[in-house]
């Protein structure tokens, strides 16, 4: 006698990374520990000096946000941007 097999369903989740810094809010393709990288090129009016910004992280329409910082600002010519994380992912 075979085991019976369960079926699955083929899933994936929606999810919508953003960086809000300086009034901007800035579309990411992905997000590490202590680096986040751009989904675009920037305008070369986006740059911003180091400052405090916030992640938004959307997965299936929950929302979570965690406070960083941006040692190096945003520069339009380097897509990869080093972060310090500030606090803890809160559910907003």
């Amino acid at each position: 006698m075979e085991a019976a097999v369960p079926a699955f369903e083929a899933y994936s989740a929606e999810v919508r990374l953003e960086l809000q810094a300086g009034g901007k809010v800035f579309a990411l393709a992905s997000v590490g520990p202590d680096e986040i990288v751009a989904q675009n090129d920037f305008d070369l009016e986006r740059s911003l000096d180091c400052c405090n910004a916030k992640i938004v992280m959307s997965v299936d329409g929950k929302r979570f946000s965690w406070d960083v910082r941006l040692p190096n600002g945003v520069n339009p010519l380097h897509p990869v941007i080093e972060m310090e994380r500030l606090g803890s992912m809160q559910r907003i």
